[in-house]
């Protein structure tokens, strides 16, 4: 049988939440500036996911919640009953993943944005990373049309 909410131990979901939001912005940042400080970026946000699972304080994000955001009356403390083991292992395997996305992108340079390429045809333009220019500029698939009709199938 599975545990009811009141079995479960409360924790501070804002807390969570500013270090998602926290997780997000440093991994895009990193997958948009690219280069070392993408690099930078990926190895922090990794670090601070494995670091931060085993030792609090290394946290940054939550600590800044905790001691600053918090007692400033910027963000307000929502205490909710949740069981923490899945997030622990999610965040083990995303923070070895950023830590991996770092150490790639620091061996490999033809995914740092702003790398020259001379035998390019457009002059050795800059290189977007693959992922992220599939994320941005990729069209959802929509219905498939027929060419000549313009109906959907």
């Amino acid at each position: 049988m599975k545990n009811t909410t009141g079995d479960l131990p409360l924790y501070d979901r804002t807390a969570r939440k500013a270090h998602q939001w926290t997780m997000v912005a440093l991994v895009l940042a990193g997958l948009i500036f690219g280069g070392f400080a993408g690099t930078v970026l990926l190895a922090i946000a990794g670090l601070i996911m494995v670091a931060g699972r085993f030792w609090w304080p290394a946290d940054v994000a939550r600590q800044l919640t905790w001691r600053v955001l918090e007692p400033a009356g910027i963000l307000k403390r929502d205490d909710v009953h949740e069981d923490h083991e899945t997030r622990r292992i999610a965040r083990i395997i995303g923070g070895v993943i950023w830590l991996v996305a770092a150490l790639l992108l620091a061996v490999n340079p033809r995914t740092r944005v702003g790398d020259h390429d001379p035998d390019r045809r457009d002059g050795g333009a800059r290189c977007q990373p693959q992922l992220l220019r599939a994320l941005l500029f990729t069209r959802p698939a929509g219905p498939a049309r027929h060419p000549s009709t313009g109906l959907t199938r």
